[in-house]
């Protein structure tokens, strides 16, 4: 099956006029067009019998998915090269600080002589690409050349439900050598769009949550309290509105809870210090009693070890935050209402190992029915940790899939 016409006709010109237009506004853009050339020529010669992995991920978030699998691949073999791509500046610099990782480039535009080019210099014996940044021109290029291309974690592509490019989409699933998707749903509409049969795996970033839960900083180990603390992780202004009037009621030796902002900026703090009196935790030290607010970003998983609950903000606004970290701590959780794009934050509900509260009362009831019950408290943190580890394994699918794929290319070559 090939691409249409019109997309190899009009693709290309359409997306560099789109590009040029767009790169004196986006940054971004700007810093990948002025990086990439720079990244290519600087990766490392291939060794001699080595193979050859090319693993794409979007961004860092959708890359951090594909550590559990490279992490299994380079614990297999020493000869295995991995170079990783990624569509965005973020990905790309955490991409340079895997130490699995050979060789950094950004994905190639969809320009034929550039996806051309980069594929020779690359040098890939297979190609993983993580969720949905599949494109077409890259996959038909990569078809041509017989390179195996495992799609893993897939999603079901929203252009595959348009009729502009349904017929494009499925042309270029269908040079996959490998599809395998996160959920049933997806599996079932990608089997009709390419009329084959698509496995399903737990999601990968289920594997990664769990290593880097259990292999979380022990820092902040000096904040511990004997009694139960909360913590409110990536909060917004409609979450504290009904979490600390619920916090303030209580008596002061009841709980402590530990504020960590969305956004810490000096004006989020102040505001949160005005309705609850508590310290910072550039400022905290071992003898450090009542509420914390977290100053700085990037320290809500290790804070996540010290909680016996957690709050995950978001659930007033576009959507809840992630629920899994917390989850794997094994907490019991709660959330504002806003969940219903979050499919985990749906089954955690469904389970009961988290409650949607959209008031003080409702906090408040949430604080002494089950955060202040250590019966309760156990039961509930039980069932969210078990929720995670019920749906591990699918790196390891993974890792055996591209590795089978090596030994087949290994034994053709002799």
């Amino acid at each position: 099956m090939s691409l249409p016409a019109t997309y190899n006709l009009l693709a290309p010109a359409l997306l560099r006029v789109a590009r040029a237009v767009a790169r004196p506004f986006i940054p971004k853009l700007q810093q990948r067009v002025r990086d990439a050339d720079m990244l290519l020529k600087g990766l490392p010669q291939r060794k001699q019998g080595s193979s050859r992995v090319w693993i794409h991920a979007a961004s860092m978030g959708e890359l951090e998915q594909c550590v559990p699998v490279m992490n299994l691949l380079s614990t297999h073999s020493p000869n295995i090269e991995i170079i990783v791509s990624c569509s965005s500046p973020s990905g790309i610099r955490h991409a340079a600080t895997l130490p699995m990782c050979v060789g950094v480039v950004y994905h190639p535009f969809e320009n034929r002589n550039e996806i051309r080019r980069t594929i020779d210099i690359v040098q890939p014996d297979v190609v993983v690409i993580d969720r949905y940044d599949v494109w077409p021109m890259f996959i038909d290029e990569l078809h041509e050349r017989c390179i195996p291309t495992v799609l893993m974690n897939a999603t079901f592509p929203s252009a595959g439900r348009t009729r502009l490019m349904s017929s494009t989409v499925a042309a270029t699933y269908a040079m996959l050598s490998s599809i395998t998707s996160v959920t049933a749903d997806d599996a079932s509409a990608l089997s009709e769009l390419l009329e084959r049969t698509v496995e399903t795996q737990p999601d990968s970033r289920i594997d990664r949550i769990l290593d880097r839960v259990d292999n979380a900083s022990t820092s902040l180990t000096y904040l511990r309290r004997s009694v139960p603390t909360i913590v409110i992780g990536s909060s917004w202004d409609e979450d504290l509105e009904i979490i600390i009037p619920a916090i303030t009621s209580l008596p002061a030796d009841a709980l402590r809870a530990i504020i960590v902002p969305h956004e810490p900026t000096e004006s989020t703090l102040a505001s949160i210090e005005t309705k609850l009196p508590c310290t910072r935790l550039s400022n905290a030290t071992a003898t450090t009693q009542g509420p914390i607010v977290v100053d700085s970003v990037g320290m809500l998983l290790s804070l996540y070890r010290l909680a016996d609950a957690a709050y995950v903000g978001g659930g007033f606004g576009a959507g809840v935050h992630s629920v899994l970290e917390p989850a794997g701590y094994g907490l019991p959780l709660a959330c504002g209402p806003r969940i219903e794009r979050s499919r985990d934050a749906v089954a955690l509900v469904a389970s009961e190992a988290c409650t949607i509260v959209t008031s003080v009362s409702e906090v408040s009831a949430w604080i002494h029915n089950t955060v202040l019950s250590a019966v309760e408290r156990e039961q509930r943190g039980t069932v969210a940790r078990e929720y995670l580890t019920s749906q591990t394994g699918s790196s390891r699918y993974y890792a055996n899939a591209i590795m089978a794929y090596l030994t087949a290319l290994s034994q053709a070559a002799r």
